[in-house]
């Protein structure tokens, strides 16, 4: 691994470039580049020398990382493990942690949060609380890892959930590797 204070690159023109440039971003996803996809995902581990090299951009001075992803950032922060810990966006934009440790969270458009709480009672009916996952501005279902039986009847009892709010004007359901979600819309 090259020293954090002497990080080079290969030759050509888009690395010369970046080289020679008076600031960088970088923008990382956490979950599938980051880390490798897993069924229990409070087990998703960055891979091995990840947060080592993470921890090398961060000590570049012009250099500003940013990691972004779908889960509460209260869920990243212990898989990561880094302090001084990067910026991260959250609960898909709902939320960003800066390198200071300042939190914000954004508010959600009236009467959503109250719709995600109801589709995760209606859930809980049908389907273990370990596989369903409330974050700020979403509620999902993960089926990642079970049998295509399971997959399917999770798959039915989500759709069932969500079925009288997927024409809200502040809600969107999206399917994802390994589940469903109810996602409020405006930040992504």
């Amino acid at each position: 691994m090259t020293p954090a204070n002497t990080l080079s690159f290969p030759d050509n023109l888009f690395f010369t470039r970046l080289q020679q440039s008076a600031h960088h971003l970088l923008l990382l996803d956490y979950d599938g580049t980051l880390s490798p996809f897993v069924e229990d995902r409070f087990k998703a581990s960055p891979y091995p020398g990840v947060t080592e090299l993470l921890g090398a951009i961060l000590d570049q001075p012009r250099s500003r990382l940013v990691i972004i992803t779908g889960r509460p950032i209260s869920e990243i922060q212990p898989l990561l493990n880094m302090s001084p810990g990067p910026e991260i966006w959250g609960a898909h934009g709902w939320q960003r942690l800066l390198p200071d440790g300042t939190l914000e969270q954004f508010p959600l458009p009236p009467e959503t949060d109250k719709i995600l709480t109801l589709v995760r009672l209606k859930l809980l009916e049908q389907v273990p609380v370990e596989k369903i996952d409330v974050k700020p501005g979403s509620v999902a279902v993960h089926w990642r890892g079970l049998s295509e039986e399971k997959r399917r009847a999770f798959s039915r009892h989500a759709r069932h959930a969500c079925s009288p709010y997927q024409e809200h004007k502040d809600l969107a359901l999206q399917e994802f590797d390994g589940g469903l979600e109810l996602r409020v819309k405006g930040r992504d």
